[in-house]
């Protein structure tokens, strides 16, 4: 079956009604270029992995003590839903996807409350519980250690970090890329695919950002198999100046 007969008709797909398919739109959002690289929409700082078939408990914590279930709960997040991949020691050491519940403390770690606190990777953050601001207040980050793995940046609700991994049994389309920037500081934009399991890295490809607002809709036709990982990583090319909103989305599906 071609992939034209599975995704047609549009409506179905947009619906997320089909049975074959389910949307993948990943947006990386941020509103500052910063020197150095950093994952797009990771607050400045590339997101960390578990490479080699290992898997590791994360801690959740925010800046700000809003973000807290605990004495009746604060005006921010109160409770999380984080999404990524576990490596699967038992069955054959495949990537599998983990959806796990935690109760938020503020600035100090937050504590599971369903699921499994064992990841390689996350991709994403959820509010899924609020306070009176209907949002979180701080930046929650997910955490091994110091390094951190994602971030949900102040009042988004929702993580928006240029990123997805490929569970097991499951392949990634990225169909295009779309870039909305307005930048007085050049920049690149470099796509990179890597997998889990041996940390082989390729790159996709390679974009640059003008001194200028730019709309760019880039056909990358790619397939992203299981195990694998997917990013989207900005470096400045001269000091940062001025103002910088950057927003890219990955549109794809995932089969």
């Amino acid at each position: 079956m071609s992939l034209l007969n599975i995704v047609e008709p549009i409506y179905t797909q947009i619906k997320d009604r089909a049975t074959i398919v389910s949307n993948k739109n990943i947006l990386g959002i941020d509103d500052a270029i910063t020197a150095g690289t950093h994952t797009l929409g990771g607050a400045n700082q590339i997101m960390f992995l578990k490479l080699g078939h290992t898997n590791d408990g994360i801690d959740v914590i925010s800046t700000s003590a809003a973000d807290t279930a605990a004495s009746g709960g604060g005006t921010g997040a109160r409770t999380i839903l984080v999404e990524g991949l576990y490596c699967d020691t038992a069955d054959g050491n495949k990537y599998k996807k983990r959806i796990s519940k935690y109760s938020m403390a503020g600035t100090s770690n937050g504590s599971l409350l369903s699921g499994v606190n064992s990841f390689s990777i996350i991709y994403k953050i959820s509010v899924s519980t609020v306070g009176s601001a209907n949002v979180n207040v701080g930046s929650i980050s997910c955490k091994i250690s110091s390094s951190v793995l994602c971030v949900l940046k102040p009042s988004e609700g929702e993580s928006k970090i240029l990123t997805h991994a490929v569970a097991y049994g499951k392949e990634l389309l990225v169909k295009s890329l779309h870039i909305s920037s307005y930048c007085q500081t050049a920049a690149s934009l470099r796509i990179e695919e890597q997998d889990l399991s041996t940390g082989r890295k390729k790159l996709i490809t390679k974009l640059f950002l003008a001194v200028n607002t730019s709309h760019i809709d880039y056909p990358l036709n790619h397939k992203v198999g299981a195990g694998s990982y997917i990013t989207g990583t900005i470096t400045n090319l001269e000091s940062p100046t001025g103002t910088n909103h950057i927003c890219v989305k990955f549109e794809s599906i995932e089969t």
